[in-house]
């Protein structure tokens, strides 16, 4: 729902952007054009994603961005094993 916030505030005006499904419909209502999916969606300087799941993908995005392909793999491999230790099923992606 930030996509929403940010869309209030002008900071999405004339972007594409997308945010959890419940809300695709008023994105337009702030200048947005709507993208339909629950993942990453990248326009120019502007970084939005569907539900939680998509701001993971956003954070490893970032940190293959900044520090490279191998440590953005690095980070996910661990928060993978963080899962299973706390007895969350992970499945292969």
């Amino acid at each position: 729902m930030g996509s929403l916030v940010r869309g209030a505030a002008g900071l999405h005006c004339g972007y594409r952007a997308t945010t959890n499904f419940h809300a695709y419909d008023l994105l337009p209502y702030y200048g947005v054009s709507p993208v339909g999916t629950n993942r990453v969606v990248e326009d120019r300087n502007r970084i939005t994603a569907g539900p939680v799941t998509g701001s993971v993908e956003i954070a490893l995005r970032l940190i293959q961005d900044f520090f490279g392909t191998e440590a953005a793999r690095r980070r996910e491999l661990n928060t993978e094993r963080v899962a299973e230790r706390r007895g969350v099923e992970v499945r292969p992606a």
